[in-house]
C-alpha cells in the first residue's frame, strides 16, 4: 500500500504543475505552457485499438517523433483536453511509459501554432524582447528571462530518473535553497539492497550542499526512482547561472526586470518578482521591500515571500513593521500575516523574535510555527499565557509547544504530538501544557536548532 501510495504521489508530482480548486485551474500562458512541456508537436489524435495515438505531422519541442501514445487524454477528475479527429496542438509530459496533457489549456487549435513558435524563438533568444524601443511589456518575456537565467539544473548519469524527479518538488529550487553564488555540487552516493541510500561525499561543503542531500535522500525513497538506483551513483546540481543566452545576457535581463517592479501593470510586476528570485538576485532587495506597501494583494505577497527566499536581514525591520501591523486582525487578511511570519523565519534575523512572539500569541499559525523553529527559551512562557488566556484563539499553539520541546534539553513525551489535529484537540491539550510547565520550568532550556534536532532524531532512529 505504501509503494502505491509513493507511486500516486509521484505521478502527481510529475503531471501536476498547478494547483486546481474544485474545477478551477491557475491559468497558464503559452510561455509557462511551452516550458512546462517535454514535447509541443502538431497533429491528430485518434482511438486506435483502445489506445489514444497522436499521429506527428511536426515536432515543435522535443524529440522527433512520428506519432506518440499518450497514457491519458484527461486530467484532473475527467476534464477530457485531447480531443480526437481534429488536428491540432498538443503539449505533453512524460507520463509513464508515454505522454499525457497537464492542463486544460494543453491542446491549442491550428489558429496558435505561429504563436507557440514565437514563443520558442523568444526561449531560444530573449534578447530582441527586452528593447523596450522596440518593444512594449510583456508578461511572456518576464516568464522567459526568469527561465532561461534561472541556472538550476540536476543530473546522474547511473540514475537519470533523478535529473526528472530532483526539479519537481513542490517547492522550487529558489523558494527552499539558500541563494549562494554561482555553484556545482557533486554528491557521491551509495545504495544498499533495499534502496536506502546514503551521501558519502558532498562537495564542494556548505549549506547549498546539505540543502541537496536532503532533497536527494526525499527523492531517493519514490518508488519509480527507487527501483532504478544503482549500488554507487553520482548526482550533481549546477547552480551557475548562464552568463548569456542567444544576445541576452545576464546583466542586462536582471536590470529590465528590475525596471518591471515600477511597471504599472500589478501581473507584470508579480511576475518580475518571480523571475528576479529564480535568478537568485538578492541585490534587488532594496528595490523590493517597498513593494510590500503595493496597492494590489498579489503584488504585496510575492514581495514578501522574495524576501523570505532571499533571506536578507535588510527586509527584517520591515517585514516586522508588517506583522505588527496586521496580526491584531487575524485569522482576517491571514494570506499576508502567514506570508510575512513565515518569509521572518527564512529570514532567521534575531531581532525579528519579539515580532514573532506577538503574532504567535495573537494566533498567527505561521507565526506560532516560526517560534516553534526559530525560538528562545523564553518564548515558551510568553505562547503559554496567551493560551491560558484565549484558548480557542491559540489553539494551534500546541504545535509551538511541541517544537520547542524538542528543542531542548527536555525530552519530549507521545502526547505531546498529534497524528491528527483540530481545534479541540488543541483546546483540551492546553491544560496539559500547563501541568508540564509547571513542572519543567526552572531548569527548561532551548538548547538547539530545529534542524539539530531533527539531526538528533534521525541519528538516533527514533
Amino acid at each position: 500500500m505504501k509503494a502505491i501510495r509513493e507511486q500516486f504521489l509521484a505521478i502527481l508530482l510529475i503531471t501536476f504543475a498547478s494547483s486546481a480548486v474544485g474545477n478551477e485551474w491557475v491559468q497558464y500562458s503559452m510561455s509557462e505552457l511551452v516550458q512546462k512541456s517535454d514535447i509541443i508537436v502538431v497533429g491528430v489524435a485518434t482511438n486506435e485499438k483502445g489506445k489514444i495515438v497522436v499521429s506527428v505531422s511536426e515536432v515543435l519541442k522535443g524529440e522527433n517523433a512520428d506519432q506518440l501514445v499518450l497514457t491519458s487524454t484527461q486530467i484532473g477528475f475527467g476534464d477530457v483536453v485531447t480531443p480526437t479527429g481534429k488536428k491540432g496542438i498538443h503539449f505533453l509530459r512524460i507520463q509513464g511509459p508515454g505522454y499525457a496533457p497537464f492542463h486544460p489549456s494543453c491542446y491549442k487549435t491550428m489558429e496558435e501554432v505561429e504563436a507557440v513558435k514565437a514563443v520558442l524563438v523568444m526561449f531560444a533568444d530573449p534578447g530582441p524582447y527586452m528593447d523596450l524601443k522596440q518593444k512594449s511589456e510583456n508578461p511572456d518575456i518576464v516568464f522567459v528571462l526568469g527561465e532561461v537565467f534561472a541556472g538550476w539544473s540536476v543530473s546522474s548519469k547511473e540514475v537519470p530518473s533523478l535529473t526528472e524527479s530532483m526539479t519537481r518538488f513542490a517547492d522550487k529550487y529558489y523558494e527552499a535553497a539558500p541563494w549562494v553564488d554561482d555553484l556545482v555540487v557533486t554528491l557521491e552516493c551509495e545504495a544498499d539492497i533495499n534502496g536506502v541510500v546514503r551521501v558519502t561525499s558532498a562537495q564542494p561543503a556548505g549549506p547549498l550542499a546539505q540543502f541537496f542531500e536532503e532533497r536527494l535522500l526525499t527523492a531517493s525513497r519514490w518508488s519509480y526512482v527507487k527501483n532504478a538506483l544503482k549500488p554507487q551513483f553520482r548526482v550533481t546540481l549546477d547552480a551557475c547561472i548562464p552568463r548569456k543566452v542567444g544576445s541576452a545576457n545576464c546583466a542586462d535581463a536582471v536590470q529590465y526586470l528590475r525596471g518591471r517592479l515600477k511597471s504599472a501593470d500589478p501581473n507584470i510586476v508579480a511576475s518580475a518578482l518571480l523571475a528576479l528570485a529564480k535568478m537568485r538576485d538578492r541585490c534587488a532587495v532594496p528595490s523590493v521591500i517597498p513593494l510590500l506597501q503595493h496597492k494590489e494583494r498579489e503584488v504585496q505577497v510575492k514581495a514578501i515571500q522574495f524576501l523570505g527566499w532571499s533571506r536578507s536581514k535588510l527586509a527584517a525591520k520591515s517585514l516586522c513593521e508588517m506583522l505588527d501591523a496586521g496580526m491584531g486582525g487575524y485569522p482576517k487578511n491571514h494570506d499576508i500575516s502567514d506570508a510575512v511570519a513565515v518569509s521572518l523565519k527564512q529570514i532567521d534575523a534575531e531581532e525579528s523574535l519579539p515580532a514573532l512572539e506577538r503574532a504567535a500569541c495573537q494566533g498567527v499559525q505561521r507565526a506560532i510555527e516560526a517560534v516553534g523553529a526559530i525560538g528562545r527559551t523564553e518564548s515558551f512562557e510568553l505562547m503559554l499565557e496567551a493560551a491560558r488566556r484565549d484558548p480557542r484563539r491559540c489553539a494551534y499553539m500546541v504545535n509551538g509547544f511541541y517544537w520547542l520541546v524538542r528543542r531542548s534539553n527536555k525530552k519530549t513525551e507521545d502526547w505531546m504530538s498529534n497524528s491528527t489535529w483540530s481545534e479541540d484537540i488543541g483546546i483540551a491539550k492546553i491544560s496539559k501544557w500547563v501541568a508540564w510547565w509547571d513542572s519543567n520550568r526552572k531548569d527548561f532550556r532551548v538548547t538547539k536548532s530545529q534542524r539539530e534536532a531533527i539531526e538528533q532524531k534521525k541519528k538516533n532512529g527514533t
